[in-house]
């Protein structure tokens, strides 16, 4: 490389005081395999009652890679898109790292998903292996076969990939995230699948790296909390519905 790349690994969170430590200390030992890099880590926080931001500012204190964007909770969604904005404005990313606190997708991944982008892949997304979603409660396979399957391939009609809601994702910015109007983005759960087909609007270039998912050990999965949260998974499904149809009008709108 003719200079040192920037990298910048962005985490939202939100009330992830059990596990927030754990994953920088993991995230900052897997960077550290990747000298070639001039690499950060940003923690967005949706001020988080339960102290996570406190924590994180505490870490920084030992870290100067380390950053904290602190600001009001508007949706998961939102939250990657300010730190996808800073990251690129602030820091000068050259390539982003997308994923979240709870240790579902290792960021051990990272290694060889920057090896991937460094063979020429402009993007690479995390995707999960079937036999992991095997194990999951009967729950979580019916809303996961709805999201992925009935509504991003089928009425969205994206079927180029596997798994269309990950989290876990490894970006060029030049060429693809600055190309990227970020102003009508979901807020809630249906980022992930936008996203993904935006990044698919702006290159042909992806791959899909299959890479071990977990369901957190510590904390509340959002999920499960929007399962037992009536009105919070009505209303997230909806967003998610509405944005499987917009996929769709845009595809045959634009091709």
């Amino acid at each position: 490389m003719s200079r040192t790349h920037e990298l910048v690994y962005i985490i939202p969170t939100y009330n992830e005081r059990g596990n927030i430590i754990k994953m920088l200390d993991a995230v900052e030992r897997v960077l550290s395999k990747l000298p070639e890099y001039k690499s950060s880590i940003l923690i967005v926080d949706d001020r988080s009652p339960d102290g996570t931001g406190e924590l994180v500012r505490e870490f920084m204190k030992e870290s100067p890679n380390v950053f904290l964007l602190s600001g009001p909770k508007k949706g998961l969604g939102k939250a990657i898109v300010r730190g996808i904005k800073y990251a690129t404005s602030k820091l000068h990313a050259d390539i982003i790292v997308t994923n979240e606190a709870d240790f579902s997708y290792s960021p051990k991944s990272v290694v060889p998903m920057i090896r991937i982008i460094e063979k020429g892949a402009d993007a690479v997304f995390g995707s999960r292996k079937l036999s992991d979603i095997n194990t999951w409660p009967k729950s979580r396979k019916i809303v996961h076969f709805l999201a992925n399957t009935v509504f991003a391939k089928y009425v969205a009609g994206i079927t180029e990939i596997e798994d269309h809601n990950s989290a876990f994702k490894v970006i060029h910015v030049k060429g693809v995230l600055d190309k990227m109007d970020f102003s009508h983005f979901p807020k809630g759960y249906a980022f992930f699948n936008y996203f993904t087909f935006k990044i698919m609007r702006q290159t042909s270039n992806i791959i899909e790296f299959k890479t071990t998912f977990r369901p957190r050990s510590v904390g509340e999965s959002k999920i499960s909390f929007k399962l037992r949260n009536l009105k919070g998974f009505i209303n997230e499904m909806t967003e998610y519905i509405l944005t499987c149809c917009q996929i769709r009008f845009e595809k045959t709108i634009f091709g």
